[in-house]
């Protein structure tokens, strides 16, 4: 991360949902910085929270039976106390977002150009021919051909991979200083997934603007972003530059992820290597590292004490982990 004053800042942000088993702890805690232009991954298995996180500075979650504690700073100005109103009114054009399924973000039965058009008018006082205009032009800019004909066209017309070329299109309709993208490969082939993420990467180095990127796939994350921050039970457990992560993981967490990729290197009909047990209730977490029952390393003190996310010295490398892969650093 550069020198800068980060474009977001996220101090202990908990989101709680309040439901008849009991509070559920989804976000517990999390604090993190991202500076603009720059691409930070938030890594995690399904259950880790990160999703919620992202609704969470997008303040896209509802009131009723949801506890929302700590501070989401976007250019010094904190979103975590803004009702939803004001928060679309003064930073709705400066903050977007990109949906995991884009069929069921598009409005069905509106043509694409005028849904990424209205995007442009809600935001900007510009006339119908003009967001029109601007519509296309952006249709264009995410490599959607013929773009005349699909802007004509309802999102069924369109395959998954144009429909999600539309989502980054309204999402960078009103020029954003930070998208955040849920899982947007998600459903996609190899190769449609690198055309939308190698998109996503150019759209952000043409905009300088920052990039906080939610996804499951270590292999997404290794080579499209400058830094990780890997998600469990709802706490970060570690974050470092990327390619420091891949090079000397210290969390425990960190390493089975890892080790569940495929390898080129492995014989046909290889058992791929399984994480065991079973992510923690989040309704009853009880005492200690959230990990400690699937870990390798666990020990006594593991099962009694949460460890704390602590910072290597002279690095930007932190880890939450008592007995950390390869010893203390």
């Amino acid at each position: 991360m550069t020198d800068q004053a980060p474009l977001l800042k996220v101090v202990g942000l908990k989101t709680y949902f309040d439901t008849p088993r009991g509070i559920v702890r989804a976000v517990d805690g999390v604090s993190f910085e991202l500076a603009g232009d720059r691409t930070l991954a938030i890594l995690g298995e399904s259950g880790s929270g990160k999703t919620v996180l992202a609704r969470s500075i997008m303040g896209l979650l509802p009131r009723k039976g949801v506890i929302r504690q700590g501070s989401v700073l976007y250019k010094g100005e904190d979103l975590a106390v803004m009702g939803e109103r004001e928060l679309r009114r003064r930073r709705g054009a400066d903050i977007a977002m990109v949906f995991q399924d884009p069929m069921t973000s598009l409005n069905p039965v509106h043509r694409i150009g005028r849904q990424v058009g209205e995007t442009i008018r809600l935001h900007r006082r510009v006339s119908r021919a003009e967001a029109r205009s601007r519509s296309v032009t952006l249709l264009r800019s995410v490599g959607i051909p013929d773009v005349e004909r699909r802007a004509r066209q309802y999102p069924h017309q369109l395959s998954g991979g144009m429909r999600q070329r539309v989502m980054i299109a309204m999402a960078l309709a009103c020029d954003p200083g930070l998208v955040l993208a849920d899982e947007p490969t998600t459903a996609l082939d190899v190769t449609v997934q690198d055309q939308i993420l190698t998109l996503l990467a150019a759209q952000r180095a043409r905009r300088s603007m920052g990039l906080l990127l939610v996804t499951h796939d270590l292999g997404v994350a290794a080579g499209r972003t400058d830094e990780i921050a890997v998600m469990y039970a709802g706490r970060i457990v570690e974050q470092a530059p990327t390619e420091r992560l891949f090079a000397a993981a210290k969390m425990p967490y960190t390493e089975a992820l890892m080790e569940s990729i495929p390898k080129l290197s492995d014989p046909p009909h290889t058992r791929l290597a399984a994480i065991p047990g079973r992510p923690p209730d989040l309704v009853n977490p009880g005492p200690g590292c959230a990990f400690a029952p699937r870990c390798r390393y666990s020990a006594a003190r593991c099962a009694r004490e949460a460890p704390p996310l602590r910072t290597i010295p002279g690095t930007r490398h932190r880890y939450a982990c008592w007995h950390p892969v390869g010893g203390e650093s």
